[in-house]
């Protein structure tokens, strides 16, 4: 198997803990030839990976995991370009049909509501030179279900007026806009951006903080990480978390133990004392002394 640096040497990648950077080389090893596993599970009990990690790749989406527990590596095709001739197709076939190839050869799942209607005509064809073939019926117009909660506006103007952060002055409102074009410049969209400020602010009330200068501060950390999206936020939170918890483990494993043997475990006595001398005067001494000479 193969390994792109342009993903392995990514920040976003090198920002994991080692332990969730293990168990995607380690997904990638064990992987199929379309970059499905179907025993990962397995895998992390066999290197101590926890769920954590999982979950951290997951949320950076490195990974997929289907309802079915089966998980395919999302930038497999990035890493891997098998010869027609040497390819052999992955049994996981429902799963197969609901992804889709995108320009830069990676994987994306199909949104729920438009998975029925791509079966048979949005299927990923077999692996030749790297590059997924469409059927022609791709190229015909498809209805697509869009649900309803996904139609959600993100308002972050309400949102601070209605929980208790105060009354929203044109002061605040000039603040809360110009956070938005602060994200757009990071790469957010206006929506995604919209998202973020309300995450901050769920995130002040969590913590019982109804103050616009200490939801700045949580959206000034999350800029100067580039933290895009609600997912990376999420990601990032989970790689802190597992970190801390390597870290505490690290502390514990290395305090050094040792058993004492049983012959020191005896019941210590102290030598005896030697008698000392007896102390005596200045005087009695100059009279032995003068004793002794003559």
């Amino acid at each position: 198997r193969m390994f792109s640096k342009t993903i392995v040497s990514s920040d976003l990648f090198l920002d994991m803990p080692k332990s969730t950077q293990a168990l995607y080389f380690h997904l990638n090893m064990n992987a199929d030839d379309d970059g499905f596993i179907g025993s990962s599970k397995m895998i992390m009990r066999m290197i101590g990976a926890s769920d954590d990690d999982m979950r951290l790749l997951l949320a950076k989406k490195f990974v997929f995991e289907f309802d079915s527990g089966v998980v395919v590596v999302k930038d497999w095709r990035i890493h891997n370009q098998i010869r027609k001739d040497r390819h052999k197709q992955t049994i996981y076939t429902d799963e197969f049909q609901q992804l889709q190839a995108v320009e830069n050869n990676s994987y994306e799942r199909l949104p729920v509501g438009c998975q029925e209607v791509a079966l048979g005509k949005v299927r990923l064809g077999k692996v030749s030179l790297g590059k997924s073939r469409l059927d022609k019926d791709n190229e015909e117009p498809k209805n697509i279900v869009v649900d309803d909660e996904s139609q959600t506006i993100p308002n972050p103007f309400s949102f601070y007026e209605t929980n208790g952060f105060g009354m929203l002055t044109p002061f605040y409102q000039e603040k809360i806009g110009l956070w938005i074009d602060d994200f757009k410049l990071i790469g957010s969209t206006e929506d995604e951006a919209k998202f973020i400020l309300i995450k901050a602010m769920e995130v002040s009330l969590m913590n019982n903080v109804r103050k616009w200068v200490y939801v700045e501060s949580i959206l000034k950390n999350w800029e100067q990480k580039k933290l895009s999206t609600v997912e990376m936020i999420d990601a990032d939170e989970l790689s802190n978390k597992a970190s801390n918890q390597s870290n505490k483990q690290y502390k514990k494993n290395s305090v050094r133990t040792e058993t004492l043997p049983d012959w020191a475990k005896d019941e210590y006595e102290e030598p005896p004392v030697k008698n000392e001398l007896p102390k005596i005067s200045d005087e009695e001494f100059l009279r032995e002394m003068s004793a002794y000479d003559e």
